[in-house]
């Protein structure tokens, strides 16, 4: 499994905009955000996670974090990584345009130093690779998250139940077998 690059707020600065006065305005005011959000606490509490959306800082632009997790591509630290990002962000508060905060949760989650893993994050070819998974998702036709794509042409995207999720590997692995 590969986790690839999805902006869905590509328009965003790279430091982000103050999170309060996006929402209100993506979600048509204080009001129907706070209805927002404590829905979107209550699904994930259910399944342990504690979402804090008041914490949060900002809205980012989650560049730096996508490559972060490119840097993991294909190895088996890049969940821990994921996990580390996420909790960061939704459950901590925690500034993920910042590059010593994302290089610090990278660094714990993956056990890299912290300094190798700035390294990556500032390189031309971080960047290079993020566009190019970006252009890939275009190339798609993605436009929701999460999606789930197997053998290159199965896609789900949006959040589905398990059952849809689960018919789409068994006809991956169908495919899979029938190739082989």
């Amino acid at each position: 499994m590969h986790h690839r690059a999805f902006m869905l707020q590509p328009q965003l600065p790279v430091d982000g905009l103050p999170a309060a006065a996006f929402f209100d305005e993506k979600y048509g005011g204080r009001e129907p955000r706070e209805n927002v959000f404590a829905r979107v606490a209550e699904l994930g509490a259910a399944v342990g996670i504690a979402f804090d959306f008041a914490s949060m800082p900002k809205a980012p632009h989650t560049g730096l974090a996508h490559r972060a997790l490119l840097l993991y591509d294909g190895d088996c630290r890049q969940p821990r990584v994921l996990q580390g990002l996420y909790s960061a962000c939704f459950e901590q508060g925690r500034d993920i345009t910042d590059l010593r905060t994302v290089a610090d949760v990278t660094s714990a989650a993956s056990g890299d130093e912290v300094g190798d893993v700035r390294d990556w994050l500032t390189r031309r070819e971080a960047k290079a690779r993020l566009d190019a998974d970006i252009l890939e998702a275009r190339r798609l036709g993605l436009n929701a998250v999460p999606t789930v794509v197997a053998d290159g042409t199965i896609a789900v995207q949006g959040a589905q139940p398990p059952s849809v999720v689960s018919r789409l590997v068994a006809q991956a692995r169908e495919l899979l077998l029938a190739s082989a």
